[in-house]
């Protein structure tokens, strides 16, 4: 294998420097030189973990290796790392090299990148940036694209024993100014680095009868496992392709009334002919364990969620038209005409709330993966505010 990228004397110069200390011959491949992430702050960010000894892995989707023409990791590859400004810091080499749908990555696999945070988190930034990278490859990432997961160890320079200190980013650098080098902030700094802690969140996906809120969240659930989707109980009947305990808890009139009754329900509403409603125990056991949670409202569900928890975030999904929305509606099959003209008809007065919701996300047909990149957006934004949402029920 050539390596026409370290051409570049400062690469070279490195490059060769490890080779002499690894006792490898002159001849010894660079199967690749990168940087981490998108952008300086993230690389230096992310090579800092690497150097701490923290970060012993990397991912990347597999359409984007293979439209940009890069090489895909092999077990044994000797790879060098640049920090944000492109100067070379370490040499990895890959220990092992796993391809999985997006969908199918686990805690287990994702905590090996050595970045703080929940598989939630984890998945919805990696969401966004697989989604901004498909963008500039012209395709659509989606939840079953295929992800290439690649374990690594840090060789040189040496990775820090637990009684050691991580080196600092600059101390590696061929031929980098002084200026270059990072510094150790002083204890008793005013600054704050690294995630914040936050607080959970309620998130309400509603809309009319028939925009798609099933669709939605099912799919968020693939893409948030570590979220808690909140199961709606129904006194209707289920549809055909609904399961109890999946879709609702189904329950008869009755004992839907005894709940009401006994005050068991965070809150209910009749709508058309049926009621739906929320038991209060599934949502205080999920904040308290620090879980975000999701619900799936009609409008006057969300409105009551709104008087009982301020901050708790509302979503209105709306189609691309009208005519979108009727469509599916009818395609749905399971309401005669007059039924879905009274559904028109509610439709109006819940369009009216609208003011009252904090974000509407248009969920246009054949295009839900933008839709769940949307509402990924929201999550994420709201977890990074300064001001962080309170949450009581």
């Amino acid at each position: 294998m050539t390596n026409p990228p370290l051409l570049q004397p400062n690469l070279a110069a490195f490059w060769q420097a490890f080779l002499n200390q690894a006792g490898l011959p002159p001849s010894t491949p660079c199967a690749d030189v990168y940087a981490f992430g998108s952008g300086a702050a993230m690389a230096d960010e992310l090579l800092a973990l690497v150097l701490a000894g923290k970060k012993k892995a990397t991912c990347g989707c597999l359409r984007s290796f293979e439209l940009g023409g890069l090489p895909l990791p092999r077990v044994g590859d000797l790879c060098l790392v640049l920090d944000g400004r492109g100067n070379p810091t370490c040499v990895l080499r890959t220990l092992a090299v796993q391809v999985l749908p997006f969908e199918q990555m686990t805690w287990e696999i994702c905590r090996r990148e050595g970045e703080d945070e929940t598989l939630a988190s984890w998945q919805a930034g990696h969401w966004r940036f697989f989604t901004r990278e498909a963008e500039a490859y012209g395709y659509t990432f989606s939840p079953s694209q295929l992800v290439v997961f690649e374990d690594f160890e840090l060789i040189f320079p040496p990775a820090p024993t637990e009684d050691s200190s991580p080196p600092a980013m600059g101390s590696f650098i061929m031929g980098a100014a002084e200026s270059n080098k990072m510094e150790t902030p002083m204890e008793s700094s005013p600054f704050i680095f690294g995630h914040r802690p936050t607080n959970p969140l309620v998130i309400v996906i509603s809309g009319p009868s028939g925009i798609g809120k099933d669709a939605v969240v099912g799919l968020l659930r693939k893409t948030n496992p570590d979220t808690h989707f909140v199961i709606t109980m129904n006194s209707r009947p289920p549809r055909p392709d609904e399961v109890d305990g999946r879709d609702y808890f189904f329950v008869s009139r009755e004992e839907f009334e005894r709940m009401i009754a006994a005050n068991e329900l965070l809150e209910h509403a009749r709508v058309y002919s049926d009621y739906k409603g929320i038991p209060k125990s599934q949502v205080r056991e999920a904040l308290a364990s620090g879980k975000d949670v999701i619900m799936r409202l009609d409008v006057q569900g969300a409105m009551t969620i709104r008087s009982l928890c301020p901050d708790a975030i509302l979503v209105f999904l709306t189609a691309t038209t009208k005519q979108e929305w009727i469509d599916r509606l009818e395609a749905r099959r399971s309401d005669s005409p007059e039924e879905i003209a009274f559904r028109v008809e509610t439709a109006k007065k819940e369009y009216a709330q609208m003011d009252n919701f904090d974000y509407i996300v248009v969920n246009s047909d054949k295009c839900l993966d933008q839709t769940i990149a949307d509402i990924q957006a929201i999550i994420i934004a709201e977890h990074l505010k300064v001001k962080q949402r309170q949450v009581s029920l």
